[in-house]
């Protein structure tokens, strides 16, 4: 299809500062065009009268079919040649020349809110120990998770009864060669039955943040060695760089519709 002047609307002019001669105008042009079309060198030859190098023109094309809105920016305005324009971009790198976004489909299963779960990047890392092999030293050595993290808690949960008694170790944390304050995992024949018992930590309170190239390692100490015993050493760990990377997302988004509101674009709730 051809340019239709009638669909050429003046939205404002603004002059410049070097007279009122050189203002520049905005528009807004409604067509059932695609924006390919519309951008398209000498599409709006017709309005050579009209426009003027630097207007700016609000698109809304493809009416017929699905609408889709773009900016752009008239860039040459000769005497007999084909009028030429250019798609604008803003400072973050979108196009003024955006698809309409499909639908979104939630198969999440989960409820929408307006709150950030708690355990975002939560997860834990289970390590399988024969409490009869338990000696003083390291039960585990120089694990790197890959990722900055942040110990939570560590549990212990029995799989084999300890029967022998007056039997007991502590296994604790360290992040390279630092302790990690709290977290230690007493065990001792009594807690250490039936199958399936729990054996709690002590609280984490400090010096359990690692880089995502530090090593973590669980220290056996203490040890009255044990006859018989299995069981899962349970460690919790937050991965930060998720945590960090949906708080980053939250904040921008929320900033964003901040000034949205702030600029009368969007109501506030």
């Amino acid at each position: 299809m051809a340019y239709k002047d009638g669909s050429l609307v003046l939205i404002g002019s603004a002059p410049l500062s070097t007279g009122i001669g050189n203002a520049k105008s905005m528009y807004l042009y409604v067509t059932d065009d695609a924006v390919a079309t519309v951008i398209a060198s000498g599409y709006f030859n017709n309005a050579r009268n009209r426009l003027s190098k630097g207007d700016l023109i609000e698109i809304a094309s493809a009416q017929a079919t699905t609408p889709v809105p773009s900016r752009c920016i008239v860039t040459a305005v000769p005497a007999s040649a084909d009028i030429t324009v250019a798609t604008v971009t803003d400072d973050n790198g979108i196009s003024g020349n955006q698809t309409v976004i499909a639908a979104l489909t939630d198969s999440s299963g989960g409820s929408a809110g307006s709150t950030l779960a708690a355990g975002v990047g939560k997860y834990v890392l289970p390590l399988f120990v024969n409490l009869a092999e338990l000696a003083n030293g390291d039960v585990l050595t120089e694990y790197v998770p890959g990722h900055r993290f942040k110990v939570l808690k560590v549990d212990f949960r029995v799989e084999k009864a300890v029967t022998t008694a007056a039997k007991l170790a502590s296994l604790n944390l360290e992040i390279e060669t630092t302790n990690v304050t709290g977290g230690v995992v007493a065990l001792t024949s009594d807690n250490c039955t039936p199958k399936g018992a729990a054996v709690a930590g002590t609280a984490v309170t400090a010096a359990n943040i690692g880089t995502a190239t530090e090593k973590l390692s669980v220290e056996a100490a203490s040890v009255t060695a044990f006859s018989e015993g299995t069981g899962w050493l349970l460690i919790s760990i937050q991965n930060m760089d998720t945590a960090d990377a949906i708080a980053s997302l939250a904040a921008k988004i929320k900033a964003d519709l901040d000034m949205e509101k702030a600029s009368g674009l969007l109501a506030a709730a």
